[in-house]
């Protein structure tokens, strides 16, 4: 085939995709409720977290991060607060508290970073944010780089833990960093695992359990390049946690690297793995999926590259979107957060595939956030709302 045909053949190669994709049926959406922002309010969405927990009773758990806005745009909003709803699984507000935070407060809320909620095993809460302040001194005493909240089942607040940096060294020389993390996972022990990466933005990977009091049980890391973290983590059979993490090797770039940890935190194997680091990841019920660029010529193509838990590629599977926000596990596939443009604005899509990547469902366009699966096995997302994202809505999918 000359290079005549194949300039001809591709875009039509990627408009059968995109319409492929664009065929998918549309799941049921079981709930669908707004979230409000307090009186006088609006929500802050930005930086990495997991703002979305749901319970085993279907209770979903959002943390709402908002603000009173400055007369002046650019002055420090005139209030903040971070706010746990309570929303039941028809829809029904049960529950409405400001957690005790209080840190500096910049135009649009907090000056922090990495906020997240984990559900325990107890059925107990854990929120952790850590402060991302550039005015924190150079030098100095700080102690307290994030805060783990332990709040019990009914949003009583039972500890509020402060949480120092990987080592007393790090602590010293970078007194302006904080924890940005990707990963926050329940333990069967009622612990909960932490990922992402520690530094004042370059990072480096970093990996930690904690008990709900604030208790540093093991960690593993911080790796010494930038920008590393771990992207994705998730609990063996033989209680042994995988992680996926990018790291920089000293030669430069970037590698995907495949860490097992024991229950305990030892050490026990470190892989790398072939392809590039740039899209994203998850660690699935069986071995992980990456993102990767397709290498057949087409700039924009990319596919999905199923690896075991020792590296070695068991397939690859096209995945036709331009641009993909969040990869989760989802029983034995995947769901995600794509765009067919990736300027396209805010206009996303959940999907859901199933262990080859076969996409099974495809919402309708909505500016969303965040996924998770709910035990039951539905997809819970968080939805922006108004002309300036100001708002936020609870969606709940299930299958067709």
């Amino acid at each position: 085939m000359d290079a005549r045909m194949i300039r001809l053949i591709a875009p039509l190669m990627s408009a059968a995709m995109a319409g492929a994709a664009l065929a998918q049926p549309a799941p049921r959406v079981m709930l669908d409720v707004p979230v409000p922002a307090a009186e006088r309010f609006r929500i802050n969405h930005e930086g990495p977290g997991a703002r979305l927990a749901v319970g085993r009773d279907g209770t979903h758990h959002i943390l709402v991060h908002q603000f009173q806005p400055a007369a002046q745009s650019l002055e420090p909003a005139t209030a903040a607060r971070i706010d746990l709803v309570a929303v039941a699984s028809d829809g029904e507000l049960k529950r409405r508290q400001t957690l005790p935070a209080t840190e500096k407060i910049t135009f649009n809320g907090f000056a922090i970073a990495s906020l997240g909620i984990v559900t325990a095993s107890s059925g107990d809460h854990a929120v952790f944010w850590s402060a991302n302040d550039p005015d924190i001194p150079a030098r100095g005493g700080r102690s307290r780089f994030a805060t783990l909240l332990h709040l019990a089942a009914d949003g009583g607040v039972k500890k509020t833990s402060a949480i120092g940096p990987p080592n007393v060294a790090q602590g010293r020389t970078d007194a302006r960093a904080y924890y940005e993390l990707y990963v926050y996972a329940p333990t069967p022990d009622n612990a909960v695992l932490l990922g992402g990466g520690f530094g004042s933005g370059p990072y480096a990977w970093w990996m930690g359990k904690f008990n709900l009091d604030g208790v540093r049980l093991w960690q593993a890391g911080p790796g010494n390049g930038f920008p590393e973290r771990v992207a994705a983590a998730a609990r063996r059979v033989d209680g042994s946690w995988l992680s996926l993490v990018t790291e920089m090797p000293r030669s430069g770039g970037l590698d995907w690297v495949i860490r097992r940890n024991a229950a305990d935190g030892t050490a026990l194997s470190r892989t790398r793995l072939p392809m590039p680091v740039g899209y994203e990841a998850a660690v699935l019920r069986n071995g992980s999926v990456l993102i990767a660029n397709a290498g057949d010529g087409r700039a924009a193509a990319q596919e999905l590259v199923f690896v075991d838990d020792r590296g070695h590629i068991r397939r690859r599977s096209p995945w036709p979107f331009a641009q993909t926000l969040r990869l989760i596990a989802d029983g034995d596939g995947l769901a995600a957060i794509v765009e067919d443009d990736a300027a396209s604005d805010g206009q996303r899509t959940v999907v859901r595939a199933d262990a080859t990547g076969a996409i099974r469902w495809r919402s309708a366009a909505a500016d969303v956030t965040e996924i998770m699966r709910t035990p039951d096995g539905h997809i819970a997302a968080l939805v922006r709302t108004g002309k300036d994202g100001e708002g936020l809505r609870l969606v709940r999918y299930a299958d067709p």
